[in-house]
């Protein structure tokens, strides 16, 4: 199952400000041809679309067989064995993760390299935790077929 991001308004205008701020720094490189400028903009431009744009549009979670997908942005996409998540609480966080709003979900999962703390923030929260809890519960019950590697 799919679920997308729930997007805080104050995301959305984090990247109007920078958009904004990106389309000034190229007005003043055009008009004073300046090839600094030209560079500086390109890499705003950059750091815009990867860390403000890009997770707007494209921030969700699947509820797949082999785990939990988690997907932000362009290079951020990993994949959560249900049988390594050990609690799953709701928090309220600013916290940089690959969720837009600060209504978060704090997953706990115990991977092969260590622990770690996820926070993601679903759309249709209350549909996301009960398929959530049917995965986990399944994995504990079956860890034969689990994907973890132990």
């Amino acid at each position: 199952m799919h679920f997308p991001s729930k997007i805080d308004p104050s995301s959305n205008f984090f990247a109007i400000l920078f958009s904004a701020f990106t389309a000034v720094v190229i007005v003043v490189a055009v008009a004073k041809r300046s090839l600094p400028l030209y560079l500086l903009s390109a890499v705003i431009a950059f750091v815009c679309i990867y860390y403000f744009i890009g997770p707007i549009f494209d921030t969700c979670y699947r509820l797949e067989k082999e785990g939990l997908r988690v997907k932000s942005g362009f290079f951020f996409n990993k994949l959560f064995d249900y049988g390594e998540i050990v609690a799953v609480d709701a928090i309220q966080s600013r916290k940089f993760a690959p969720a837009l709003s600060k209504e978060r979900l704090r997953i706990e999962v115990l991977r092969p390299d260590g622990p770690q703390i996820l926070q993601i923030s679903p759309m249709r929260e209350e549909e996301f935790l009960k398929e959530l809890n049917l995965h986990i519960q399944f994995a504990k019950d079956h860890p034969e077929l689990s994907t973890a590697k132990r």
